[in-house]
């Protein structure tokens, strides 16, 4: 069974998000877990935060 990936460096060890620390953007991922691109091959991003 594969380890876990470490936590992100804007994830607090009690599960709340420190979203100082977080990307502005963040690549979108698909229902397979891959990253989702354009059809130039463009990795698709999103807004993390809410203007």
């Amino acid at each position: 069974m594969p380890l876990a990936p470490p936590a992100p460096e804007w994830g607090n060890p009690d599960g709340t998000v420190d979203e100082s620390k977080m990307p502005e953007e963040m690549p979108l991922m698909g229902p397979d877990g891959r990253v989702v691109k354009d059809a130039n091959g463009k990795t698709l991003m999103v807004e993390t935060r809410v203007k």
